[in-house]
């Protein structure tokens, strides 16, 4: 039996690299599959799924991670995130502190708000939950199975098929050339009464 041996984080974002940029989904699914299982920095991971297209509903725990922590983002994570989701991880980090607020927290933070409404927060805001998963959907197509032309009676290829056979003269034969040996008989003669004086 096959075994997979573990390989580090560095050798997955390698292979979903290049399985996007050559177009093999299963590949890609699988690349992403093994690195969901690994310990990867939440920006990191934020960064690596962006530039590759991966479906962003993964990255729910790592925006919450970044939500909940008490220290703030420093420029150079700023700066990998790019303003749009530095803005969307600020927006919902104070609507989190307001939230929590409510609920009766003396000076609340971010943390402080349920995982629930947290999670609630960040799909409005990133739209997480309309985004679908990387797996080709279904299996692919049958690959049509073409007959070869089977032999009949005299030798010949049938190349009819059920759907558009010739239609069958009085002796049974495909088209309207009847037997190829009347055929042949009928020439036989009509050259014998041309050289004939």
């Amino acid at each position: 039996m096959y075994r997979r041996d573990a390989k580090p984080k560095d050798h997955w974002i390698v292979i979903l690299k290049l399985s996007t940029k050559w177009k093999f989904p299963d590949i890609k699914q699988l690349a992403v599959d093994e690195l969901q299982k690994l310990e990867i920095d939440p920006v990191e991971r934020i960064v690596t799924y962006d530039k590759y297209e991966v479906d962003r509903s993964l990255l729910l725990p790592a925006f919450k991670l970044l939500c909940k922590r008490t220290n703030r983002m420093s420029n150079e994570e700023g700066e990998q995130l790019k303003m749009p989701t530095v803005l969307g991880l600020y927006e919902v980090r104070e609507r989190a502190i307001r939230s929590a607020a409510e609920s009766g927290h003396r000076s609340p933070t971010s943390a402080d708000a349920e995982d629930g409404v947290l999670e609630q927060f960040l799909n409005e805001v990133f739209s997480l939950s309309g985004h679908t998963t990387n797996r080709a959907q279904g299996p692919p197509p049958p690959v049509p199975i073409i007959n070869p032309p089977r032999p009949d009676a005299n030798g010949t290829a049938n190349r009819s098929s059920t759907s558009g056979s010739a239609p069958q003269n009085s002796r049974g034969q495909g088209g309207t050339g009847g037997n190829a040996a009347t055929e042949g008989k009928s020439l036989l003669t009509s050259r014998r009464s041309l050289s004939s004086p």
